[in-house]
């Protein structure tokens, strides 16, 4: 670990607290869809309330997946299909 801001610099890379790739997988774990539970185990914590407050953020890129989704389930064709439209 004494080695990381070294490497980070020889690689021309950020400087970054080490904990911060903690940060980092994990939100990319919650991000691709791993249950809270799963990832609460993977960190050690006690109560998934810990790990739903520190890492359960939208990144902007999954905030554009949602939105995409959101569109999808609002078109008028998929309502159609449900049998939904009132139109």
């Amino acid at each position: 670990m004494y080695d990381f801001k070294p490497l980070l610099r020889q690689l021309n890379l950020p400087d970054v607290k080490f904990h911060s790739l903690r940060h980092l997988f994990n939100k990319m774990i919650l991000d691709a869809g791993m249950p809270i539970r799963e990832a609460m185990q993977i960190l050690g914590h006690s109560d998934p309330k810990i790990t739903v407050s520190i890492y359960d953020r939208l990144s902007p890129g999954r905030l554009v997946e949602v939105s995409r989704d959101i569109k999808f389930f609002n078109t008028l064709e998929l309502r159609k299909k449900l049998g939904k439209n009132k139109a």
